[in-house]
């Protein structure tokens, strides 16, 4: 199992899997789309391997899941898929934010 990042690292990692998603998804590049969005729920999941999710985490799955927003309404291949992921990417948002609700609260 990957040891977890500090919030710089993921942080930046996870800016890097955006900018490619990005490169990926312009050319048209499926192929590369999925592998890429394979390392971005990895390097998500680093995230959540700490004791706490961080900062970084939900900011970089607010900044994927605009992009799967913007993938899914203008594209025509692997809506489903993207949905999909989208899902999940809710899912983890929703989580961090109750989460945090829950610390602050205590």
């Amino acid at each position: 199992m990957p040891q977890p990042l500090n919030d710089r690292k993921l942080s930046q990692a996870l800016d890097a899997v955006r900018e490619e998603l990005i490169t990926a998804w312009q050319a048209s590049d499926w192929i590369a789309l999925q592998q890429i969005e394979r390392r971005a729920r990895s390097l998500a999941e680093q995230g959540f391997s700490g004791s706490q999710p961080t900062g970084a985490v939900l900011e970089a799955l607010a900044a994927l899941e605009e992009l799967y927003r913007r993938i899914v309404s203008e594209s025509a291949a692997g809506k489903e898929r993207i949905r999909d992921e989208l899902c999940n990417v809710r899912e983890k948002k929703a989580a961090i934010s109750s989460y945090q609700t829950t610390r602050s609260i205590n």
